[in-house]
């Protein structure tokens, strides 16, 4: 099986949840620079590793993983929120 259809399957999901997402509420905070990072993590398979810089570049690593590895998923995770005491 190419990696294609599976890259297709992920791009639907991406594109449902981001449908789900209630509209007409107040955006979320963004975070400072240097808590805006993506992981990815991979079911059953080791902690994640590496915090990526930019959504593009978590995609890439999530469809380049894909490729090598067609039997796993590897949904990619926003920082959202860290908490910290002052």
């Amino acid at each position: 099986m190419s990696a294609r259809p599976v890259i297709r399957l992920r791009e639907k999901a991406v594109q449902a949840a981001a449908a789900a997402l209630p509209t007409g509420s107040a955006p979320a905070p963004v975070p400072e620079p240097s808590l805006r990072f993506w992981i990815l993590w991979s079911p059953g398979a080791r902690r994640p590793t590496r915090r990526h810089p930019t959504l593009e570049a978590a995609l890439a690593e999530s469809k380049r993983l894909a490729a090598k590895f067609p039997d796993r998923a590897f949904p990619v995770f926003q920082c959202q929120l860290v908490e910290r005491e002052t």
